[in-house]
This record gives C-alpha cells, structure tokens and sequence, in this order.
C-alpha cells in the first residue's frame, strides 16, 4: 500500500515538472551515474541521431508554407502566402535544425535547410508587399539564417558526398531565382561558398561550365565567366585562361575585368591595348556612351601610370565630351601647372558646349570655384539662366559691382514666383530665396522692401505672412 502511494504522489509530481527541471535532474544524475548516462545518451541518440528526425523538420516546415490569408474583397477574393505565419514557424524550424545540427546530426540538418530553400523558391515573392519594410526585413532575416545554417551543415564531417552534392544542385538551380532579385541573398555567392566546402577544383569547374551553358543568353553569363578565369588563374593553367579570356572578351564587364587584373600587375600594355579595342568597338558600333566609358578606363590606366601629359589631353577630351564634369575639371586643376591653368580652362570653357540642368550649371559653378564673380554676372545675365532657381544658387557670389544690377533681377524673379504658386511650401521656398538675398550687398534693405511688398499684395494669404515674419 505504502509503495502504490509513493508512485501515485510521483505521477502527480511529473505533471508539476517543467523541461528546465528534467534537464538539470538528467545533466545532473548522468554525472555521478554511469549507467544511468549510458542509457540516456543511448535513448537520445536512437531517437535524434540514429533515427532520421529530418523527415519531422520538413513536414512541419511543408505545414508551415502553408499558411495563407485572403487579400481580396467579397467580390473578388483570393489568397497569397501569409508571409508573418510562415517566418515565424520556419524560424521555429531552423532553430530545430541547427541544434540537430550541433547534436551530431548535421545531414538531417541539411535535409532539412535545403528544402526550406526550395519551398521559399516556390513561392512568388513579388507577391511580398515591397512597402511592408518589416515584413521584408523578417523574411530577409530568415533567409539569411538559412544560408547560415546551410553552411554550417555542410562544413560537417560526418555529412555524406552525395548529400553534399545534392544541395550544390539545388543552389545552382536557384541562381537566377526571386530570392536573390527581392532579398538581396546573393545565391550566385552562396553556391561558391557551397561549392568550396563540397568540390574539387575540376568539380567547381564543371559546375561553373554548367552554369555558363545554362546563362549563355543571361545576364548571369558574366559572373560564371569571371569565375571560371579567376580559377584557372589560381590554378596556373594560362592556356586554358587565355582562351576563356578571348572567348568572353566581346563581353564588356569582363574587358575591365581583364583591364583591371593587368592594371593590378602593372601589365599597363596590355590594358591599354585592351581599353583600345573597346574604344575602337564602341566607335564602329556608333555608340559614344561607351566610347566615353573607355575613356574613362584609359584615364584611370594613365593615373596609375602617373602619365600627367596623357591624364592632361584625356580628361580635357573628356571635360568637353560630357559637356562638362566636375571631376574632370577638379582633376585637371590638380594636375595642370598653376601658371597655365586660368589660360588653359578659359579655352577649354570656350570649347565646350555646357549641359544645363534644373538650378544647377557646371559651368556657374567652376566660375564659384575659381571666385570669378564677372563671369559669373554674364552667366545670370543670359535668357537661359533667367530662373528663380539659378538666382538662389548663384546670386550671391557674384561681385559687390554688379549686386545691385543681380539682386534688381532677384526681387522681379521672385515677385513673379509669388505671383505664380500659392501654398505653404511655395511659401516656404521663397523664405529660403529671400534668406539667400540678405548675404548679397544691399541685400537686407533689398529683402525688407520685397516683405511690404508681399505683405501690401497678399496680406489674406496667412502662411505666407507666418513665412516671412521674420522680415
């Protein structure tokens, strides 16, 4: 009687257990009981290791992609993926694995991630509301714990060749998917990073040949390309790598990637020579964007040569081709003799053809750079130049002389552009042209009379006259 009691108050003690308790009694008790730590570690294995527990991550994974919710109306209902259901309970399921994986079954592990992978492959991930910034970064964060584990499972010993194999499949059938184009995963890096824990070299090469067969009218094609160099390059089989290189050369990114490899190993030569076949290309096939590109490749080679004569003509060519560029301007003035330079960049200014954009002008602002108030005056004097937006930018620097001639024209442009707009950020705005007014001589007296003024014309415009109380 006295033995049925003892076990009936233990039966009722285990429902009060929690799992931290039996995981210090079992930690605890394993320590200073051999038999009992024989058992219990034969128990566990049998049930985690042993037996394959990767079949019960990935039906509750299945069940987990499974989740969705109706975005329709009444009139017209239909269900997408529940993207807040699924990364909470995949995130549950890759914490699981990654313990199994840290337990000593990694295989599982890796069954288990690269099904994750192919579930959220296909799924359609443009149906991911791109505005819902936090659901975005939970599915990012997910994915990226899936690399992670990924990675972590296939470094394992104990992880079978074939198995290894079969994930470096299913990778590079995902290289060009969604994953990569909406979050930001880079798959293309992935499957390297795969492929140097699990191939050989003449592996990872047939792989990449296989890539390269499969993107040959992608814009992936390049990325293969250039990885299939770089390896027969580490691998010192210069024929083979010449042959690729002459091979993909019609393509442009792998050009500057030779240029930029002989350029590193001070084979100038060769990159000028190589910078001079593209430019050729580019003029034959009438394309001067890309001849411009090259240009700017062989001034790049030239500045690594400390070629200052070539740097010089190259970026004066380039100066006037782009109809203006501050960089070059900026280059020019730090490699041109300072005698020469003020005659040197009025003929170049002479030469080129300016792009005028909305309020701004690289030409106005060379003139700011170099303090030549005078040209500057002539510029604002021009009908192109004739705008509220050029005024503000460049009124202020011209000359004490001609300020009063720039802030006359200043005060009709802006009275025009009250006339014109109504509303708090017009408003707004001409507060900013009138502060930009009072750093001009005469400026303050001249921005006090056009406050009257605009309170004398629109004193019913309330936000304009909160605008401009200061005044």
């Amino acid at each position: 009687m006295k033995e049925k009691t003892k076990k009936s108050d233990l039966k009722s003690l285990i429902q009060l257990v929690t799992l931290g308790d039996l995981q210090s009694f079992s930690i605890s008790y394993a320590a200073s009981d051999s038999k009992f730590r024989e058992a219990l570690t034969r128990f566990l294995a049998e049930k985690y290791l042993e037996k394959d527990r990767g079949e019960e991550l990935i039906a509750k994974l299945e069940h987990a992609f499974h989740h969705t919710k109706n975005v329709g109306n009444r009139w017209h209902p239909y269900d997408v993926s529940d993207w807040e259901r699924i990364t909470e309970d995949a995130e549950i399921v890759l914490k699981e694995a990654s313990r199994l994986c840290d337990a000593g079954n990694a295989t599982a592990a890796l069954r288990v991630v690269c099904h994750f992978f192919e579930l959220v492959d296909a799924e359609d991930l443009e149906m991911v509301d791109p505005y819902d910034e936090d659901l975005q970064y939970d599915i990012s964060c997910l994915l990226n714990h899936g690399e992670e584990l990924l990675l972590k499972s296939i470094a394992k010993d104990d992880v079978a060749q074939e198995e290894k194999v079969r994930a470096v499949n299913m990778l590079r059938k995902m290289v060009r998917s969604e994953i990569d184009n909406l979050f930001y995963l880079d798959m293309d890096e992935l499957l390297e990073k795969v492929s140097d824990f699990c191939l050989t070299d003449e592996e990872k090469l047939k792989l990449i040949d296989k890539l390269i067969e499969e993107n040959a009218n992608n814009y992936g094609l390049e990325t293969y390309v250039k990885q299939k160099i770089e390896m027969l390059r580490k691998m010192g089989r210069k024929e083979e790598t010449d042959a690729m290189v002459k091979k993909y050369l019609y393509i442009q990114a792998i050009r500057k990637n030779e240029i930029k490899w002989a350029v590193e190993n001070k084979d100038y030569e060769a990159a000028l020579r190589l910078v001079k076949e593209g430019r050729e290309a580019a003029e034959k096939d009438k394309n001067p964007r890309l001849e411009t590109e090259w240009m700017r490749e062989e001034l790049g080679i030239y500045c690594h040569m400390q070629d200052i004569e070539q740097q010089i003509a190259l970026a004066r060519q380039l100066f006037i081709r782009a109809g203006g560029d501050m960089d070059d301007y900026e280059l020019l003035k730090k490699i041109t003799p300072q005698a020469q330079w003020k005659d040197f960049l009025s003929q170049m200014l002479a030469e080129t053809t300016f792009n005028v954009s909305y309020g701004t002008s690289i030409e106005a602002d060379i003139y700011v750079e170099e303090k030549d108030g005078e040209n500057l005056f002539r510029l604002l004097q021009s009908k192109k130049y004739h705008d509220i937006d050029y005024y503000d930018k460049y009124a202020c620097y011209v000359s004490d002389e001609h300020a009063p001639t720039v802030l006359m024209e200043f005060v009709a442009l802006t009275k025009e552009y009250a006339a014109q707009n109504m509303g708090a950020k017009y408003y707004e705005r001409i507060r900013c042209v009138m502060e930009t007014m009072t750093k001009m001589k005469g400026g303050k007296t001249a921005v006090k009379q056009l406050a009257k003024y605009f309170r004398d014309t629109y004193p019913r415009r309330s936000s304009f006259m909160a605008a401009i109380k200061k005044y």
